[in-house]
């Protein structure tokens, strides 16, 4: 698949990462996109396994530009506490954590391990499932930012330390719905 390195092309690569042979690493914030896809509604699904260092990790959808777009993402020094998993779109540039509390959760990260991600987009609405649980963890009734459909992107990065690898993602699949 064709991923457009959208900043710095050193902070992203693939290689093999915790067991699998293919797998994109991210660091420094750098926001990877993919190429040629304009996603609205659908499913996105992926697998995501932090590094012992990694602090943070989000994917970006409906993504208009690096300013405007819908975000969701892991803190994963939070793992099994508040605010692990996070809904903050962010709209002309702003980030919007500390608006939207009622879309943080619970949710356990393990180091270095692989985790199911799946993210259902419908409308307004998204529900967010990991680890392959049939349960949302996370869903928001009404999407904050005014976009309807965008490019699909991903970051990470490791809290003052641009040069130390972040997270891994591997198995990206993006199911459009039908129109």
């Amino acid at each position: 698949e064709q991923w457009l390195r959208a900043d710095l092309a050193a902070n992203v690569k693939f290689a093999p990462a915790f067991g699998r042979d293919d797998a994109m690493l991210l660091r420094a914030n750098t926001h990877v996109v993919k190429s040629g896809l304009e996603f609205g509604d659908g499913t996105i699904e992926f697998d995501l396994a932090p590094t012992a260092e990694g602090h943070f990790t989000g994917i970006t959808f409906r993504r208009q530009s690096l300013t405007n777009h819908e975000n969701i993402y892991v803190r994963f020094h939070r793992s099994g506490a508040f605010m692990a998993l996070q809904y903050a779109p962010r709209v002309n540039g702003s980030s919007t954590w500390q608006l939207y509390p009622e879309f943080a959760q619970t949710v356990e990260w393990p180091r270095e391990k692989w985790t199911p991600v799946r993210i259902d987009v419908r409308g307004s609405q998204m529900d967010v499932f990991v680890g392959g649980g049939k349960e949302a963890v996370l869903s928001v009734p009404r999407l904050r930012n005014a976009t309807t459909a965008g490019e699909i992107g991903f970051w990470a990065r490791v809290n003052d330390k641009p040069t130390e690898w972040a997270a891994a993602i591997s198995n990206v699949r993006i199911t459009k719905a039908a129109a």
